[in-house]
């Protein structure tokens, strides 16, 4: 995530601007002070001296922005420290993790694609449906593929999966947990038993129990459109008669209620959450997705991968002996140039310059090849080259690089649980010593 800053470089402007006029106020002042007292200075005093306040006056005001412009500053580099320390607490483990899970996701969006639209369209239509429902879009995503996949006779029109009628919904659906105030955890409950009860054709058992504690406005809606009591649902779901077409007309007949329900829904942090996460879902999802298919690819295509990456190595030490030859070109060119100097202070009769410029011409031998031992780019190509050597063969150790990336997310995850273990035993050790300073004072209150 990149912020950019509009600000700093225009209120810098703008006091460097400040800074020039009051330069040119000044000078204007010093010359004033030069003028020889007399008649015509009399006359002008008065309005030097309204001149001299105004410019008073008018530095006062140019300290003042100059300190409002270092505030907004300083106020800005705090934001985008705080982003930036945000961003990095997001960790490795949960990039990849997230990475493999779109993978998969983006993976059954498209085994229910009717090809009336391509998988992209498909997601931005999820996308938009979760927005409007103040829920997660993973979430929704999982429900409308597990309900395409396990209910698909329920949502098929003319032997073709209705993909609109599918995810309008799911999306009803979650409306009706927000207007239940259903918890994330009662959420993936009731969605699991009411796509096994879609799936299955029937809505009873278990499947009704779940539905009704976690989201009895369902069941409401469904008696509604039946026309029947509440408490007569019951029996009907034992006699099999809630089919999964009665569910589905069901929500579509009672849509205009629960848009109207839920839009009166005060809006809570954990669905602003939700929208902010899609947000930034829906602009990072290319970047993660070519992250999570790009493992896939590396492994579908390392027998055409491998020549490559050995030969990385040799490109590498290619690289740093071209790397030295071109220092080598540029010493040998100093030298000729000072020795160039030389030869013309020699001409010209200067005895001294022709021994400095040879002393130089030395130096430039000298520090070349220093130069070439010191220069930290060289040893940071080396160090390259013996890391992507050693990856070469830790790879072929391990058995292939599937096996090394498995290994490789292991220790990332390890690592980053490692990190929250340490965290968490400092935070609990600070804790700790607070609570036995409250109980020293309550010692002494007693006593």
């Amino acid at each position: 995530m990149a912020i950019r800053d509009g600000m700093t470089s225009k209120l810098r402007k703008i006091t460097t601007a400040f800074s020039r006029a009051n330069r040119e106020i000044r000078v204007t002042g010093a010359l004033s002070d030069q003028v020889q007292p007399g008649s015509g200075f009399d006359r002008a005093k008065p309005k030097i001296d309204k001149t001299s306040e105004s410019i008073r006056q008018f530095n006062n005001r140019m300290d003042e922005a100059r300190e409002k412009t270092l505030e907004v500053e300083s106020g800005w580099s705090g934001v985008k420290s705080a982003v930036v320390a945000a961003i990095s607490a997001i960790g490795v483990a949960k990039v990849i993790d997230l990475a493999d899970t779109m993978t998969t996701t983006s993976a059954r969006i498209d085994m229910i694609n009717n090809g009336l639209q391509d998988t992209a369209e498909l997601q931005s239509q999820i996308m938009a449906s979760a927005n409007r429902s103040r829920a997660a879009y993973q979430t929704t995503a999982d429900a409308v593929t597990k309900m395409g996949i396990m209910a698909k006779d329920a949502f098929t029109t003319n032997g073709v999966l209705n993909t609109d009628e599918l995810i309008a919904f799911t999306e009803l659906i979650n409306k009706q947990f927000t207007i239940a105030g259903t918890s994330a955890a009662g959420v993936d409950a009731a969605m699991l038993q009411l796509t096994q009860a879609m799936s299955s054709g029937v809505l009873r058992g278990e499947e009704l129990n779940s539905i009704f504690e976690q989201a009895p406005t369902i069941i409401q809606s469904i008696a509604d459109y039946l026309d029947v009591p509440i408490g007569k649902i019951r029996s009907m779901a034992q006699e099999g008669q809630i089919t999964a077409t009665i569910v589905k007309n069901a929500m579509f007949d009672s849509a205009t209620q629960i848009n109207e329900k839920f839009n009166s829904m005060p809006m809570t942090f954990a669905q602003v959450g939700n929208i902010v996460k899609n947000v930034l879902l829906d602009a990072f999802g290319p970047a993660i997705q070519v992250i999570g298919s790009g493992a896939q690819w590396i492994y579908d295509n390392w027998s055409r991968i491998e020549p490559v990456v050995s030969g990385v190595a040799t490109a590498v030490g290619i690289l740093v002996a071209a790397y030295v030859l071109y220092n080598a070109v540029q010493g040998i060119t100093n030298t000729l140039q000072a020795i160039s100097t030389a030869r013309a202070a020699m001409q010209a009769g200067m005895t001294i310059a022709q021994a400095a410029a040879t002393k130089t011409a030395t130096g430039a031998q000298v520090g070349l090849n220093a130069a070439m031992l010191a220069n930290p780019m060289t040893w940071v190509i080396l160090v390259i080259a013996a890391l992507v050597g050693a990856i070469i063969f830790l790879i072929q150790k391990v058995g292939g690089l599937k096996n090394a990336w498995e290994i490789c997310k292991a220790a990332l995850v390890v690592a980053w649980t490692a990190l929250k273990v340490a965290f968490f035993a400092v935070y609990n050790w600070i804790a700790n010593l607070i609570d036995k300073l409250k109980l020293c004072w309550q010692k002494a209150g007693t006593a």
